[in-house]
């Protein structure tokens, strides 16, 4: 009949739409970011970016302090004697004065290293952060991406299981086909549309997530990345630790500097009054301490210890590190054998469609079963879009454990 001939062209229609179209899974917007701008824009809300301040306050008070000679607080003496209740001889000493500690040239140089040591630690806290905030990145762009991808193939899922329910059910109402067929159809529309109703979520939560941290509604124009070639030396979080124990060697250096203390000076002035004889003069002293107390060795065993905790941290991030490369490489791998073998169970699960569209024609297999080969048709072309992102997300994962901050090769 002309109608049955039309039900299975419109069954060919809807396979080939599916065999074929790509699910367009890219952000669009009038304005696209780079990845660049993104870092910026991430960077702005970033909570840890106050640390910087912090960083350079630290580091200027270090420097103000090294730039000069008071070491502590200034004490202002005011003195009395006064023989009234002993030899009453109309004896009295007044005396007033100002009582400082001051930095000796060594400990004033120890001052002035661990403030240069903050100083080159800015930069290193600024990359840190940066490669911190593009890990982040990374996963909100791939998590969109991703989440995009998987809204858009079950949008075309549901709109070709309308199409079928739609066509089963003008074949049921004609008598063409079993009320079985029609229930069957429905129960797959229903099924896809609870789905697209899960993915609708996902997506929403992933650009919503997106929006959030960089302000904007569209990706980049493409977020897929190359591998990148950093020098495993400069890698942000060893640098950060590196910077860390040389701050560790600094701070010990300095108190070893203080072993003895700092001297304090004394300037004042004094009346001495004896009966009717006054006597003015200026007075100055100088205390010196000894270095002998026991305090001095507690802290530097603990700076000490300080030391060997940074160093370890240093050598387990470098073996972490190289872990994690060569995992991340294991992945890549992986994934590419896996990209090669969804393309070809997608090509069979083509042919097989083909084949079955053909043997429905001739009468050979029901409704029931060009439906089930047809959904293997759909979800081989998920697969194999997935393996695509996947591979992508993959790449920028490495690229991440490598020390890549984005925009620095990937603008």
């Amino acid at each position: 009949m002309p109608l049955k001939k039309t039900f299975r062209k419109s069954i060919l229609s809807l396979t080939v739409l599916f065999a074929f179209s790509i699910p367009p899974v890219s952000a669009n917007d009038a304005s696209q970011p780079t990845f660049t701008d993104l870092l910026q824009a991430y960077t702005q809300q970033q909570p840890q970016q106050q640390t910087l301040s912090g960083l350079q306050a630290l580091q200027q008070a270090q420097k103000k302090q090294a730039n000069g000679w008071i070491a502590g607080d200034i004490n202002m003496v005011l003195h009395h004697e006064n023989d009234a209740l002993t030899d009453d001889n109309d004896a009295q000493n007044w005396q007033v004065g100002a009582e400082f500690p001051i930095w000796l040239p060594s400990q004033k140089q120890g001052l002035s290293d661990l403030a240069d040591v903050y100083q080159q630690s800015f930069p290193i806290e600024q990359a840190y952060l940066s490669w911190q905030a593009s890990g982040i990145l990374r996963q909100l762009i791939w998590d969109y991406q991703i989440a995009s991808a998987e809204f858009s193939i079950a949008q075309q899922t549901l709109t070709t299981s309308k199409q079928l329910l739609e066509s089963v059910q003008k074949q049921v109402a004609l008598g063409e086909s079993a009320l079985i067929d029609g229930v069957l159809a429905e129960q797959t529309f229903l099924n896809h549309k609870a789905a697209l109703i899960k993915q609708q979520s996902q997506f929403d939560m992933a650009k919503q997530a997106y929006q959030k941290w960089t302000g904007f509604n569209a990706l980049p124009t493409t977020i897929v990345e190359t591998k990148a070639k950093v020098d495993f030396e400069q890698h942000p979080d060893i640098l950060l630790l590196e910077s860390q124990l040389a701050l560790a060697n600094a701070t010990l250096r300095q108190i070893e500097t203080q072993k003895t203390g700092q001297p304090s000076l004394y300037f004042g002035a004094q009346q001495d009054k004896l009966a009717s004889q006054t006597d003015t003069s200026l007075v100055m002293e100088v205390s010196i301490p000894l270095g002998v107390s026991s305090e001095f060795g507690v802290q530097k065993a603990q700076q000490k210890l300080q030391i060997q905790r940074n160093q370890a941290s240093v050598e387990q991030a470098k073996k972490s590190i190289l872990l994690a490369q060569q995992q991340a490489e294991q992945r890549l791998i992986q994934l590419q054998f896996s990209l090669d073998l969804t393309a070809q169970q997608q090509n069979l699960a083509q042919q097989a469609l083909e084949m079955s569209l053909k043997a429905y024609k001739l009468g050979a297999i029901t409704v029931q079963n060009l439906l089930l080969i047809q959904q293997q048709a759909i979800d081989a072309k998920r697969n194999a879009v997935l393996a695509q992102h996947q591979f992508g997300q993959a790449t920028a994962n490495y690229n991440q454990i490598s020390g890549d901050i984005l925009g620095a090769t990937h603008p």
